[in-house]
Parts: C-alpha cells; structure tokens; sequence
C-alpha cells in the first residue's frame, strides 16, 4: 500500500469520527470531505532515493585458478604449459619464480594480465618424461601481494604409439579361416567417433597376400578388420602397421610386423566321441568341420564299417553348413564296436588345401539290458547299516521305469540316485538291524534306448546288529548340580552286557584346565593319574537285541541322599564299546550369574535354596587359557565387579566361587536358553570405538597417477561422537 493511499484512508477514517459529534444539534451540517488532489497536493514531495555504492574488497594474494596440462592430463608437444590466476599478475615476478625440473628451455608469453604461457622450444622435452612445474612464492600480483604457498604438479610428456596387442597372435598357426585381425594400440589413435562417421580416419593394417575386407575402430585405440571372405586355409598372412602413425602428438615410432598362419582343413568335433561306449545303436555319426568343405570329396570318402569284419554300414548322408551328418539305414548292431573313416585327400571349398591325414576312431554301441553286479550281493549277511544298495546294469537304464519297477521288502521310503551314465542304480534307506530285506526289479524296467531288462532280479541280504554303544545323557562334558537334591546319572545302551561307572573328586586346578578354551574338554589329553577315586560300580544292562534302554544310577550308586558339595568327574563304560564317556559336574549350593563386556565382569552369587544374596564369596576369574586374571570378593548383594582379560570376545572366562555354601563354577559361554537369538535379537558383537568415513578425490585413475584421500574419524561412544585427540595416530592400509 502506498504512502497516499495511506493518507486517503486516515482522511475517511477522522471524518467518520466528526459525525457522532453532531447528534446533539436539532440540524445536522454535513461535513465536507476533501478530495485526493487536495490532500496530495498539500504534502510534501518525497526525498529521492540515494543510488547504492559497491564496497570495494580488500587486496588478496593471488590464486592459481587453473593449470594446463591438468593432472593426469599428458602434456603434448608444441603445446604450452598454461597458467591462469585470479587476478592480474606481475610478469616479471612470475617468470622468475617460474621452474622446470629436468630443466626446459621456452619462451614466456602473456595473452592477458592475469594468464601465462610457457612454451617450451622445439625438441625441449622428451617424449614420455616426466617434469615438475614449480611456482614459487616470489610471484606477485600487480598490487604487490605474493603467493601464500609454493605451486607445484607434475606432468609426463605425450609418449609414444606402440602396438600393445594384435590377434592372432604372432606367429600364431592353426587360426580359424574366419579369424577377424585386431590390432590394439597402447593410446588414442583417432578420435571418438560413431561407427558410420569414419569415412576419414586412417586404416592403419597392410596385409599380405591381400585381403578384402571391411576395418573399422571399436574405440579410439582398437582397429578391426574383418575379412569379406574366408582366409585361405594353409596361407600364411603378414600384417604391417607402418611408423609415422600419429595422434596427438604420439608417433608410432618403427613399422611394426608381425605374421599368422591360417589352419589348413581339419574335423574340428566327430561323434560318438572316439573310444566312446555305451553308445545309441540310433544315433547318427556326425563329422563337423573348421572350415568349408568340397562336399563331393568328403561324402565320396567316408566309410562305417563293423570293427570285427568290416562289414560296411549303409545310410544317409546330411550336410549342414559345416557339418556332415550319417544316420544307417538300420539300426546298429548292440554292443558291437563300429569305425569310422575319412581317408585323407578331401579339399576345402576353395579347392587349394586338403585334409593332410587320414581320420579314424571307433565307438561301442550299448549291449542289452542286464544285470551285471549287486551290493550287498545276493544271500549276504552281517549287511552294514549305513551303506546303499548298488545294483550295476550293461546299459544306460530309464530312470523312470526302473525305479518303478523296483519293490523293496519290508516297504522303506526309498532315496533312488544314479551313477555311471546311468548305468549304476544306488537306493538308500534308513535300513534296520538285524533285519532280512527282499528286492525285486521287474521286467518292466527299461533302457534308455526302449528294450526291457533280459530277466527280472529277486536279491535277499539281512543286516547286522546294531553296533554296541553307551551315551551318557547329559547337557553337555561340564554341569552344575544342586546340592540339595539326589544326583543321578542316566546311560542311554544297545547291545552290551553291563554298563561300568567310576566317580572320582576333582581339584577346583583340574576344573580349570576342564573349562578352559571354551569348556569343552579334549578327554584324550586329560589324565586321571592325580584325581582322587571316590567308587566304582556296574550296573546290568540286559536288554533285547537291538532294543535301545535308559538306566539310571545314584551317585555313588548306594547313596541315600544329596552328594556333598564338590568338584567331581563321572567315567562311564561298557566291555563291548571302546573308550569311555566322561562328565565333570559341581555339586554346590551356590548359583552364580555371569555377564560380561569387553572390560569388565559382573558376578552374581545367590543361595540355591533361598534365592538371597551370598556376601562375602571370594570370586577368582580365569582367561580363556586357564590362567587366573583377577579376584574379588562380593558386597552384601552378592555382587562383584572384576576386570576382564585382554582376550578376544570370542575367548571364555572361568569363575570360581567359595562361601560357606561350598564351592560353584560358572563358564561365560553357559548361554543355552538365555542367548540373543534363543530369542530372535540381532546381536553384533563387534565393539566399534572408532566410525570412519573415507573418499578419493575422483573415482577412475591411470596407472601411476597419485591418488589423494580424504578421512573423517570420530569417537563412538554408543552411539554419541566426538573428535580424537589431535595427534591420535592413523594407521591406513591400502589392499589390492
């Protein structure tokens, strides 16, 4: 809203006002209202509006905008070496503090105050070397301000063009007729450019003997040549990049030459493969070729024949491209051997080559349908109870037939899988002991080719008994029992005469060395030569044949009550098993909780019986290795804090606790039931103190070129970052 409309709508609003004032009168006066022009006239004029002035920015050193060759970027010859500032510069200033190591005599030129060129004379700079330019601070502007800091890059001189790849390779010999030539250059040759966009750019290869044929760049450093025909089989051909080649300043310095042979005619793939068994007595004999082929001279050649009289096989011939196909006219005889023979003599399309040697091999066609071998064999006993039925057949069999035909007496669920091209049958079961199976195949089983087995298979086998074995039924080799109930001891048995257990009283030392490295023992390694025998008893184990039982026993076996508190380890045996089965336990009136973190362990000891805190338990905590790493008593709660060993997270700890309630143990890797993902929680146990973030200045580099990083560090304290101490060493590792 402007300034007068303002003035109208106060000039509207006061006469709005006057009119109350009135209505006492008997004759109301109107009260004139003044017109805009009267009020706008009566004002004064506005002042003018002062044009804004530009604050003119302090004096600054000089910058280095831009430098040419840029980094990374080649510097080529006859070009100069460019220098671009942010302000205008003192020429003088500049020229001296300008160097070029190795040095380089040029000329100095100044396109505009503010931009140098540094062109250096002809012949200066060598080809492929490498130069540091350097500005030192003695450059100033024209205002008499120098550089803050030194200017310095490095840049390599445009190299050579060198042939870095050619195929074939050279003095390559056996080269496919239809080989395309390739020649790789190790730098841009011609520009980028499409494929219809080449009309101009040069075609580099000379061939000889000549070739027609079509060349054209795939990228700026790779040339194609396709021929229009197929090379001529046997040839050898010589390929010439001549020197003065050139692109940006890289010259192909020397011709470069190099030569391949192309293969005269050869049968590249024959099937049936030679040697091959096994075979369809339908199948076709195939011959595919390298190259083209005077048709005539090959059909004209080829010979089947029986290897036993050398009765010859009729049948059809069949070209395809470079493929000769022979199907017979019948059926081939089963399991008989048959060979096949291209004598040499026959040309190539072109007619210049032939095919230098004769061509034979010889294949088996597949016999009847038979069984040749069974495993378990027919009529054996004592089978074992974890192997699989084998049974081998004379030919290839339909899987699908096969299985169906087979029946297995008594009915098991039946695992078929096949080996040996099919000819090897092998079916698994959960096979039971001591039990007599009856298998039967049928004639409905077939073979691949269609003809039913020559006769049906009844095979009868019994397996053995089940193997004598004893399992003592525990949680794991170490637990923790209370002391206020009975101890019993639970062997799982099959197939022995008695079970033999022995009890003895263990060290809280020998419980260490039990726990230590994670708590599961190697009981070859542990002798009982220092453990004090507290009894030895056996119990009887009768039981019927293959019938797997539970006996129980007290601990010892006449005790009338709870064991006493203790550090014990239980041996159990039978005469049939080898080696015994061993369980270290504690019987303790104490149940201690164990939490740990990467430096500390928090111990919480209650009484079994009432749930209440033990003060005053003396705590001693072992590393992963056995070795006591601390000790500590606890507070009137039954807590303790101690100090965790410099371990990995994945390495244990062992605690031992003594009070008047006895002695107890508890390992950190005790978590069955109570572990994160007993209840599906995502748990990553890697402690993280430290959160990186790292870049590179781009994203692609040359061979050689430096390449610059940038590295963000924080602390991480759960979550809450802050910044190192300044100093903090950084170790980087780069890894290929």
């Amino acid at each position: 809203m402007s300034g007068w409309s303002r003035l109208v709508y106060v000039a509207v609003l006061v006469a709005m006002l006057a009119l109350p004032l009135g209505c006492g009168r008997s004759e109301a006066l109107p009260t004139p209202i003044p017109r805009l022009a009267q009020i706008t006239r009566d004002l004064p004029s506005p002042e003018p509006t002062a044009e804004p002035s530009a604050t003119p920015a302090p004096p600054h050193a000089p910058r280095l905008l831009e430098a040419t060759p840029a980094p990374g970027q080649e510097l080529s010859l006859g070009e100069p070496i460019v220098l671009s500032f942010d302000q205008p510069m003192d020429s003088e200033s500049v020229e001296g503090a300008f160097e070029i190591s190795p040095n380089v005599e040029g000329t100095f030129q100044w396109p505009d105050s503010a931009t140098l060129h540094f062109l250096p004379h002809e012949d200066a700079l060598v080809r492929d070397a490498e130069y540091r330019i350097t500005v030192k601070t003695g450059a100033r502007s024209l205002q008499g301000l120098a550089l803050n800091r030194e200017i310095t890059f490095r840049s390599r001189v445009v190299g050579y063009l060198e042939v870095s790849d050619v195929f074939p390779g050279v003095d390559a010999a056996g080269i496919a007729p239809d080989t395309r030539i390739i020649v790789t250059f190790n730098r841009p040759v011609v520009p980028l450019t499409g494929i219809d966009d080449q009309a101009g750019l040069p075609s580099p290869l000379e061939i000889s003997p000549a070739v027609l044929g079509k060349g054209e760049w795939t990228n700026t450093s790779v040339y194609v040549f396709t021929p229009q025909e197929a090379l001529s089989p046997g040839t050898t051909y010589t390929v010439r990049v001549a020197g003065g080649l050139s692109f940006a300043g890289a010259e192909l310095a020397d011709t470069f030459e190099w030569s391949f042979t192309i293969q005269p005619p050869s049968v590249s793939l024959e099937t049936p493969l030679p040697d091959q068994i096994l075979v369809d007595p339908n199948t076709a004999i195939v011959l595919a070729f390298d190259q083209g082929m005077d048709r005539s001279s090959v059909s004209e050649r080829l010979q089947v024949t029986r290897s036993d009289n050398g009765t010859p096989i009729t049948g059809r011939l069949d070209w395809l491209a470079n493929t000769l196909t022979f199907l017979a006219e019948e059926p081939l005889e089963r399991g008989t051997a048959y060979d096949v023979r291209l004598p040499a003599g026959s040309v190539s399309a072109s007619g210049q080559v032939a095919i230098e040697e004769d061509r034979l091999w010889s294949f088996t066609t597949a016999p009847m349908p038979e069984l040749v071998s069974s495993n378990p064999r027919d009529g054996a006993e004592g089978v074992d109870l974890y192997g699989s039925l084998q049974i081998v057949f004379s030919a290839p069999m339909d899987p699908e037939t096969t299985v169906k035909a087979l029946e297995i007496s008594p009915a098991v669920r039946m695992y078929p899988y096949w080996q040996g091209d099919q000819t090897e049958l092998w079916v698994s079961w959960s096979l039971q002991p001591s039990t007599p199976y009856t298998v039967t195949l049928s004639e409905e089983a077939r073979d691949l080719f269609g003809e039913p087995l020559a006769e049906p298979l009844t095979l009868r086998f019994v397996t053995r008994p089940a193997s004598p074995s004893i399992d003592l039924l525990t949680e794991g080799p170490i637990g923790i029992y209370s002391a206020l109930a009975d101890t019993l001891a639970s062997v799982r048995h099959i197939n022995v005469s008695r079970i033999d257990m022995a009890l003895y009283e263990l060290t809280p030392a020998q419980l260490v060395m039990l726990t230590r490295e994670g708590g599961w023992p190697d009981w070859s390694r542990f002798s009982l030569s220092g453990a004090n025998r507290l009894a030895t008893w056996s119990l009887d184990a009768e039981a019927p044949l293959n019938s797997a039982q539970v006996a129980v026993s007290a601990l010892p076996q006449n005790a009338s009550g709870p064991m006493e508190p203790g550090i014990y380890l239980l041996r159990v045996g039978a005469p049939e098993v080898d080696g015994s089965q061993f369980h270290a336990f504690v019987v303790t009136g104490l149940n201690i909780m164990l939490k740990t973190t990467d430096e500390q362990a928090l111990v919480w000891v209650t009484d079994l019986q009432s749930g209440e805190p033990v003060p005053n338990a003396d705590l001693t905590l072992y590393d992963y290795y056995g070795e006591p790493a601390g000790s500590g008593r606890t507070d009137r709660d039954g807590l303790a804090m101690l100090d965790m060993p410099d371990q990995e997270r994945w390495e244990s700890v062992t605690v031992l606790a003594e009070s008047r309630l006895g002695l107890g143990a508890v390992v950190s890797n005790w978590t069955d039931g109570v572990s994160p993902w007993d209840y599906q929680l995502p748990v990553n146990w890697e402690a993280r103190s430290f959160r990186a973030h790292l870049f590179t200045d781009r994203q692609i580099y040359r061979p050689g070129q430096t390449v610059y990083y940038k590295a963000f560090l924080r602390l991480d304290d759960d979550g809450e970052y802050s910044l190192p101490e300044m100093g903090t060493p950084v170790q980087a590792s780069l890894i290929d």
